[in-house]
């Protein structure tokens, strides 16, 4: 599981800042909290519904694997991973505005972490024994 975390960790880095043409100038970064589901209540942006499902998506399969790895059915591991995927993706968020690949939000920040902890939680439970078949 290790491993696929490493790679997951890697595919995570190339969908959020090699994928980019970075611009001549950064946007100011969306400092407000769930402002995303405000423009897209508002008829703003269609598709902002659609970017925060990816964005739990993408970190899904890294909180899964992380989960795996820890002992299992134990809440603080699990909010240690969610605490790692907020750190990780707001540094991803301060290197996308930097760079100015890409536009900087918090709502990113939290379906990210939304992602790895809703995958913690599933890699951290036990799987069934399997029953040999006779």
């Amino acid at each position: 599981m290790g491993g696929l975390l490493v790679v997951w960790l890697a595919v995570i880095a190339a969908a959020t800042l090699t994928d980019r043409t970075a611009s001549a100038v950064a946007q100011a970064p969306e400092l407000i909290p769930f402002q995303s589901y405000s423009a897209f209540f508002a008829g703003e942006n269609e598709e902002l519904l659609r970017s925060n499902l990816m964005n739990v998506l993408l970190f899904f399969p890294a909180g899964l694997f992380a989960g795996a790895l820890l002992p299992r059915q134990r809440l603080l591991p699990i909010l240690g991973i969610a605490l790692a995927a907020a750190l990780l993706s707001a540094g991803i968020e301060v290197l996308q505005f930097r760079f100015a690949l890409g536009f900087a939000e918090t709502d990113d920040v939290i379906h990210n972490t939304l992602g790895a902890l809703l995958g913690a939680a599933a890699g951290s439970f036990p799987l069934p024994p399997r029953r040999s078949r006779p």
